[in-house]
Parts: C-alpha cells; structure tokens; sequence
C-alpha cells in the first residue's frame, strides 16, 4: 500500500507533509521509529528543518487513523511503524536495548479474546506488549536475578542488532 493509499483508507487528509512522514516509514516498514529519527529522516531528505510540534501532531493523527502502530519503550519515549494489516498479537519489547519482536500467533489471538471475554471486554486492535531481555542482551546482565536497570541507548537505535 502507498502512503497516498493509506491516508484515504483511513479518511484522512492527504496533505504533503503527511505524505512525505509515511514515505519515511514506507522506506522501512517493519522499522520503529521514534519522532526525532523520523523528522532526521525528513531532513536528510528535504535539506530543511521540520517544526517536532508540527510532526508529534501528525504522526499521532496518523497513529489514532490506524496508519502507524505505536509501541511505548520503557524509557517512556514512543515508537512507530507502518501498520499495513492487522496489528501483531504480541510484541516483546527489550528492557535494556529497546529492541522490538512481533509475534503473530492465532492461538494467542483466540486465547486473548476468550481471556478478556470472560472478563466482559472486548478486545482492542492493539497488540499485547510484554517487556524483558531479549537473548542478545542477557548475557550482559551479571547473575541474573540482580535488579535492571534500563540503558539509555543512542539516538533510540538497538544496541543489539
């Protein structure tokens, strides 16, 4: 799907700065972006600044549009990428590096919706995030069972890839 395509499947306006935000992410789909890369992104290919105010605005109408998924990192910064389909049942996010693996599992699907069935809810689009140490980054924690604590990592890139 293009970013043109994309916008009018959700009913939103096609303007050119949204239109030049999702080129960002068509380039690197299954890549997270936080705000900063993606106005980085946006200069390297325009030569021009981009007010962050003006983008946060768009990227989070993208984001409530379906056009973006969103993935909170435990540093507190937020991430993005292309949702083209339906969302993964579950992310695991690394504590330590902020790497991010989707799992898309049909019987985690329908053990979800039974799970929040039961309660009386209805389950939501959004994935199920759960938070850890991916295998690249556990060998660096000493002993294991001491307490982690979360490495801010340059720039929002993953240390481990």
């Amino acid at each position: 799907m293009t970013p043109f395509d994309a916008l009018v499947a959700a009913g939103l306006r096609t303007s050119v700065f949204r239109l030049r935000v999702l080129e960002v992410f068509a380039r690197e789909p299954a890549r997270y972006f936080a705000v900063e890369q993606i106005a980085a992104e946006l200069v390297a290919h325009q030569a021009r600044q981009v007010s962050l105010s003006t983008l946060y605005r768009q990227v989070n109408a993208l984001h409530r549009g379906g056009v973006l998924l969103a993935c909170r990192l435990v540093s507190g910064t937020t991430v993005f990428r292309w949702l083209d389909g339906a969302p993964p049942a579950m992310r695991l996010v690394c504590r330590r590096c902020g790497r991010i693996e989707e799992t898309d599992d049909p019987a985690l699907h329908r053990c979800l919706t039974r799970l929040v069935a039961g309660i009386g809810w209805r389950r939501s689009l959004l994935p199920l995030d759960c938070h850890g140490v991916c295998a690249c980054c556990r060998p660096l924690l000493q002993g294991g069972r001491r307490r982690m604590t979360t490495v801010p990592v340059p720039d929002g890139e993953n240390s481990c890839r």
